[in-house]
Formats: structure tokens, C-alpha cells, sequence
């Protein structure tokens, strides 16, 4: 079992809980990433394959110069601008075909019987294709929009030629297998746009020896734990600095245990109350599984490890598909929602206070929980993939 995914580590972690029972199961599995993606498949305890190539400064490109000092409603407006140019002009662009011949000369040695991509990498597609095996899609964001076969189907008609394939510009057989959302029914509609949805229960993606610190399990249980970070891009968004001493501020006036995830240099923000901890790097999902409110960006992957674990947020979205997360989950009543632009310490920790306060956060989360819990295994998904090989 091949899996692809893009050099980033929100693309991969979707794959992991699959990958890992996969070998569980007995099966031969590797990831096929880009180099700089190496160290951290590793640290999962899975086998890289070299494959693509790191892809950031096209990205790059296609923002404005100053993107890094923008205003947030600037910075997300340049973002939506780009958003589908990125998806059709560099993942389904070069990125594609590229990642596609890598897989295809690996081939001649490991020949995988099935590939598993993050549905934003196409390269895997272009190769299972090539190679006549089957392929599956893992979600991995919510721009489900950009993501339709109408939409690419075009551009990955050119790979598919250059491949010696029918062009197939409709996008028919971008998803003609199965695609698998680790969010339920109940999550919203949209979630399950993509042809051959099915929904599975979603896992966390630890690392090993992942543990809690000694100092949370010393805390007093009788003050609220408030879980807070903005992903691991936060160092290349714009504002993100401000939004984390915004963060501090905040909880450096409640009666809490903080913990804060800042990223490598956890000095630059100076001393803080013997309450809020700073941290460069935490085992998220198990920090959620003890959190009593998380103060998130609304990243796709830290939204489904808050609600598997019926965690409520308070979201303050910077750009992607962040917006609409969290505007989504507080439709649902399972977030508090502020503009990056104008929150303040006063308004975070009163968005805080609200969520701690009102059991609805915390009773509609559980729900959800329950509604993930309802869903077939990842071990079911193992089976499934099984009998698509020998379909």
C-alpha cells in the first residue's frame, strides 16, 4: 500500500491512523512525500519514499510581496484570490506529473497493489492510473469545491495523455474508487460532495513516545484547562505573531491552566504567570482529550481532533479554508467565533468564559463525539481497502 501525500504536515496527517493499521494488518506500507516531509513520516514509525518536490515557493509566488504583512481581512482576501490558481496551477499543475514519475520508476522495484493520497495530491492519482491499480482519496481540508473532477479534469487530462491514458477532462475517474471523510453525516453536507464518500471514524495521528508533560498532570483539576494553537504554519501567516500575544494576554488573566503551543523559540514572549505554559511542540490530541476549551485557527485537522474528543472552540481563523470551519462549526454551536482583525484580550477571554460557561458548547461537541463514535473503524476501512485490491 502506497501512500501520497504533500511535503506538508497537515496534508499527512490524515493518512497516518490509516497507514498504521494498514501494517498492523500485515500489509507492506510506505509514504511517498517529498524530501522535506522525511523526518516527520519517520517519527510516525512509517517508511518514506522520496517522491515530488517541495512546492512552497510557487505558492509563494502567487501572492502578493507583502503578503506577510498584510491585514488579516487582506491577507485572507489574497488567500481566497489564489486558492483555486494553487490547486489547479501547482498541485494539478507541475506538482502532479512530477510526484507521478517518481511513483511510477519506484515501480519497477516496490509495486504498490493500491495508493491512498490526501485528496490535494493528484500525483498518486496519475500514477495508480498508469499502473491500472486502484486508488483512494483521504480528506484533508474543506475546499471540497476546488477539489471536483469537473473542476481539474482538464488540467490533469494533459498528465494523463503524457502518460499514454484516455484525457478524461471530465474528472470522472479522479474519485471512481472511493473517497474517505473522517467526519460524520452530521458534520454538513459538503463534507460529502465528492463522489463514493464514505465516512469513517476518525483517529488521532500520534507520534511515538508522545506523552502529556508532568506538569498538566500536577495541575489542579479544579480549574479549567484552556488548550490553545494556531497550526503549524502559524510562523508564515500573517498577524499570527500579534494573535499569540493576543493569546497570552488573555490568559494570563484567567483563572486557568494554559497550555500555549508558540512554536521553537518559546522566550521571545518573555516571562508568563505561573498559569500558562508555554510550550514549542505538544501532543495535540492528547492535550484535547484533558482540554476544557481549545483556542484554535480552525485548521481542518486540530477542528476533527477537538470534536473526537468533544471539545469545545473558541476560533479565530487566519486564512485557507479556516473561514469557513469556523464559521461551520459555530452554525453547529460547537465553537465561539472572533475576526482575527479586531480581537482582544477582553474578547477572547470572554469568548473563553462563554464556552466554559455554557454547557451547550460542551453538550453539542459531545454530540458530535457521538456521532464519530457511530461511524465504522479504521480497521473497517482496512478491510474495505482490502477487498477493493481484490475486487
Amino acid at each position: 500500500m502506497l501512500f501520497t501525500t504533500q511535503p506538508a504536515s497537515g496534508h499527512l496527517r490524515p493518512l497516518i491512523p490509516l497507514a498504521l493499521a494498514l501494517r498492523r494488518h500485515g500489509h507492506a506500507v510506505a509514504v511517498c512525500s517529498a524530501d522535506k516531509l522525511a523526518v516527520e513520516i519517520t517519527e510516525y514509525g512509517l517508511d518514506h519514499v522520496p517522491g515530488g518536490y517541495d512546492w512552497s515557493r510557487e505558492i509563494w509566488q502567487l501572492l502578493p510581496a507583502d503578503f506577510p504583512r498584510l491585514p488579516p481581512e487582506q491577507a485572507r482576501a489574497a488567500t481566497e484570490a489564489v486558492a483555486a490558481r494553487i490547486v489547479t496551477e501547482v498541485f494539478a499543475g507541475p506538482v502532479a506529473p512530477a510526484l507521478a514519475r517518481d511513483v511510477l520508476r519506484l515501480a519497477d522495484s516496490w509495486r504498490p497493489d493500491l495508493v491512498v493520497r490526501e485528496v490535494g495530491e493528484f500525483g498518486g492519482y496519475l500514477a495508480a492510473e498508469a499502473l491500472g491499480v486502484p486508488h483512494v482519496s483521504i480528506a484533508s481540508g474543506s475546499e471540497v469545491d476546488l477539489l471536483a473532477g469537473r473542476r481539474l479534469g482538464p488540467r490533469l487530462a494533459e498528465h494523463r495523455v503524457a502518460l499514454g491514458l484516455p484525457p478524461d477532462a471530465e474528472g470522472d475517474t479522479l474519485y471512481r474508487h472511493l473517497h474517505v471523510s473522517f467526519l460524520p453525516p452530521a458534520y454538513g453536507d459538503r463534507e460529502l460532495a465528492l463522489p463514493h464518500t464514505r465516512c469513517y471514524r476518525h483517529e488521532h495521528s500520534g507520534r511515538r513516545g508522545e506523552r502529556l508533560p508532568a506538569w498538566l498532570t500536577e495541575a489542579d483539576p479544579g480549574r479549567p484547562f484552556v488548550y490553545a494553537a494556531l497550526g503549524t504554519s502559524t510562523s508564515q501567516v500573517p498577524m499570527a505573531e500579534r494573535l499569540l500575544s493576543t493569546v497570552l494576554a488573555a490568559l494570563g488573566a484567567m483563572d486557568c491552566v494554559a497550555m500555549v503551543v508558540v512554536g521553537d523559540d518559546v522566550t521571545r514572549f518573555g516571562p508568563q504567570p505561573p498559569h500558562v505554559h508555554l510550550v514549542s511542540f505538544s501532543p495535540q490530541a492528547l492535550a484535547l482529550e484533558t482540554a476544557d476549551v481549545f483556542i484554535t485557527h480552525a485548521g481542518f485537522n486540530g477542528m476533527k481532533e477537538a470534536l473526537r474528543c468533544g471539545v469545545p472552540m473558541v476560533a479565530v481563523p487566519l486564512t485557507a479554508d479556516q473561514p469557513h470551519i469556523a464559521a461551520h462549526c459555530a452554525e453547529l454551536g460547537v465553537a465561539k467565533t472572533l475576526p482575527p482583525s479586531s480581537v482582544t484580550p477582553a474578547s477572547l477571554r470572554a469568548a473563553c468564559a462563554e464556552v466554559l460557561r455554557d454547557p451547550r458548547f460542551r453538550g453539542r461537541a459531545m454530540a458530535m463525539r457521538r456521532q464519530m463514535l457511530a461511524l465504522p473503524t479504521v480497521d473497517d476501512l482496512v478491510d474495505d481497502l482490502v477487498a477493493l485490491v481484490n475486487r
